[in-house]
C-alpha cells in the first residue's frame, strides 16, 4: 500500500517532479491508543519499489506523525488507518481560531448582543465575546483529488 500524490512539486531548490510516492511505517504504543507513523518519500514508482532515495525532504510533508487511535471507532486495519490519516492531513489546511481584528483600527471586534435593560425596558446593544475567525497556519499540501491510496506490487 502506498500514497500517490499527483501534483507538480519543486524540490531541492529547483527540481520539478510530477508525482510523489509515500511509504508509511507505523507503531502503536503499549496500550494501543497512540500511533506513530514514519513517512518515506520517493520521487518515482521505481524508487518506491526499489526502496531507493527515500530520505528526500519535501516541504509540507513531515517525516513523522502521531495519531490517537480507538480500535472501536477506527477499526482494526492499522495500515489503512494511517494511510487515510496521512491523506486527510495532507489535504486539509491546518487552522486556528483567532480574534477578528478591525483592519482600520487594529482593535478586536466583539460580537454585539441585544439586551433588554430590566429597569428601563429598553433594548441596549452590549459587547459580547470577541468575534473569532479561522486563520490558516499551514496550508494543505495537495487537494484531496490529487492524493490516492494505491497498491503497489514490488514485482511489477
Amino acid at each position: 500500500m502506498a500514497i500517490l500524490i499527483n501534483k507538480p512539486v519543486t524540490i531541492l531548490g529547483g527540481i520539478n517532479v510530477e508525482q510523489l510516492y509515500l511509504r508509511l511505517f507505523y507503531n502503536h504504543d503499549w496500550d494501543g491508543k497512540n500511533i506513530s507513523c514514519l513517512v518515506q518519500k520517493y520521487l518515482s514508482k521505481e524508487a518506491y519499489i526499489n526502496n531507493a532515495n527515500h530520505s528526500i525532504n519535501i516541504e509540507g510533508i513531515d517525516s513523522q506523525y502521531f495519531f490517537r487511535y480507538d480500535r472501536q471507532k477506527d477499526g482494526v486495519d492499522l495500515l489503512k488507518f494511517v494511510h487515510e490519516k496521512i491523506k486527510q492531513i495532507l489535504s486539509t489546511d491546518k487552522t486556528q481560531l483567532v480574534a477578528d481584528i478591525d483592519p482600520d483600527t487594529g482593535d478586536i471586534i466583539f460580537e454585539e448582543k441585544l439586551f433588554v435593560d430590566p429597569s428601563t425596558n429598553k433594548e441596549v446593544i452590549v459587547k459580547g465575546d470577541p468575534k473569532m475567525v479561522e486563520e490558516i497556519i499551514k496550508p494543505k499540501f495537495a487537494d484531496i483529488d490529487e492524493i490516492e491510496i494505491i497498491d503497489l506490487d514490488p514485482t511489477l
